[in-house]
């Protein structure tokens, strides 16, 4: 018996006679066999066909077979969820509505008024997008946080509804008055939403942030500080101690709590920053991906180092011998504290809110729900090809999406299920009422527009 190989490309292999054909199939049924059988193999290999490759069979690690059962699941279930959302949009589109009883049927067409049921004349918004920090070094400047404020501004006013003049923007490129200083941002956080007298009980809050942040050591052994960096970051010399401090997370955390006292628990917090997970863009790019060494589409990374506060009785071989022995650095500690004791002083600061200078200080995770670019330790970063942040260029698609919009969808879910997580940073969502539906809907669930059979949108 002869047998013929085929191959690819047009041309075929020579003929394989019978012997090789055995010796084929004893290297793939028996390997003990043809290891042992050394002068046969040498033989083979000498009248075998030049271009008949041969492949010892790979032995998996333990588990290496239930990894890839993983990696199909994730993958399948990654193209679902997408096969899903375009089936959802041109439904809508088409006004078609699938049932469980019936494959498809035809139904009412959806009108426009098919946007959240969310009242948009009781939300209530601060927006800040920080692209230029004018005290900071040219490779420290971002490009993509006003961008990222015109994604959420669209989304509130065409999604929600909500009144332009419900909507405080805070950018780099506006009038001097609006520039998200470090004084406009705390104003606008008393004086639009905490102190606001049309604000009422249970109105939507939202808070948005893009730009730096920054990590501070404060001391050994304990949680480090995290900050959002406003326009005037470092705006005085670093050898004085007069200086403009960053908002620091005790700060945010206690004005939040002040405002679930005084409006309700139904804020909203989402931050485009570094080290964003444990608050409430490095100021370099090297152009590559962290996934490879070609060229990516991954640009300025948010976050800077943190603000040095200098004392001129000090000595800089001090400083470098306490932090070889593993102290935190003394310039960075005395910047926190000078960031406490101004939140401390604030005269706006309510006289039973807990001081931030407090040994035994609790954050208070009930005043609101937190959307995070990242985790802690990571960093958040922006797409070149579109100049806006990766995490809010995500969440605003994630909510804009079918699944998005569906009026059962709570925040936990949305981070969850619904929007992704590219180029190792991970979002994450923080709060008590994390489990709570987008922008804290109550009452009954309506009735989803569109089912899919043996599937739940909900």
């Amino acid at each position: 018996m002869k047998m013929r190989y085929g191959r690819r490309s047009k041309n075929r292999l020579p003929m394989v006679t019978d012997t090789h054909f055995q010796v084929c199939y004893s290297f793939l049924n028996a390997p003990r066999l043809i290891y042992d059988n050394a002068e046969r193999i040498k033989k083979f290999e000498q009248t075998a066909p030049t271009n008949l490759i041969f492949k010892k069979p790979e032995i998996q690690p333990p588990g290496q077979k239930a990894l890839e059962y993983l990696h199909q699941l994730e993958r399948f279930r990654y193209e679902k969820a997408r096969s899903l959302d375009a089936l959802y949009s041109e439904a809508a589109r088409l006004g078609v509505k699938f049932d469980s009883r019936s494959d498809v049927q035809d139904s009412v067409p959806q009108d426009n008024s098919e946007k959240q049921s969310t009242s948009g004349k009781r939300f209530w918004a601060v927006v800040v997008g920080i692209n230029s920090y004018p005290h900071l070094k040219p490779q420290a400047q971002l490009s993509g946080c006003v961008n990222d404020t015109q994604l959420i501004v669209g989304y509130l006013t065409h999604d929600l509804d909500v009144p332009k003049d419900h909507i405080l923007l805070l950018t780099s490129e506006s009038s001097p008055d609006k520039h998200p200083t470090r004084d406009h941002i705390l104003n606008a956080l008393y004086e639009h939403l905490r102190d606001n007298p049309l604000v009422q009980y249970n109105d939507n809050l939202l808070f948005h942030f893009s730009g730096h942040g920054a990590s501070y050591e404060r001391e050994l052994g304990s949680l480090r500080t995290e900050a959002l960096c406003p326009c005037d970051h470092s705006a005085r010399e670093q050898h004085s101690a007069d200086f403009v401090p960053d908002i620091s997370d005790r700060e945010l955390n206690i004005i939040f709590s002040e405002i679930r006292r005084k409006k309700g628990p139904n804020l909203t917090v989402i931050l485009d920053c570094c080290y964003s997970g444990g608050a409430t863009r490095a100021a370099f790019s090297d152009g590559t991906s962290s996934h490879s060494g070609k060229t990516s589409d991954i640009g300025a990374i948010r976050g800077i180092a943190p603000f040095l506060v200098y004392n001129s009785a000090e000595k800089e071989e001090d400083i470098v011998a306490a932090i070889v022995n593993g102290k935190p650095n003394p310039r960075e500690t005395r910047a926190v504290k000078h960031m406490f004791l101004r939140a401390h002083n604030d005269p706006r600061r309510m006289s039973e809110s807990q001081s931030p200078l407090a040994a035994d200080w609790k954050p208070d995770m009930s005043s609101h729900v937190l959307l995070a670019a990242c985790k802690p330790a990571e960093t958040a970063k922006e797409l070149n090809s579109r100049c806006v942040g990766v995490f809010t260029s995500a969440l605003f698609s994630a909510l804009t999406s079918p699944r998005g919009r569906d009026p059962a969808m709570t925040y936990s879910t949305l981070f969850r299920e619904v929007i992704q997580h590219p180029h190792r940073q991970t979002p994450v969502v923080v709060g008590e009422r994390k489990k709570s539906r987008l922008w804290f809907k109550e009452g009954k669930i309506p009735d989803p527009s569109y089912n899919i059979r043996g599937l739940s949108t909900i």
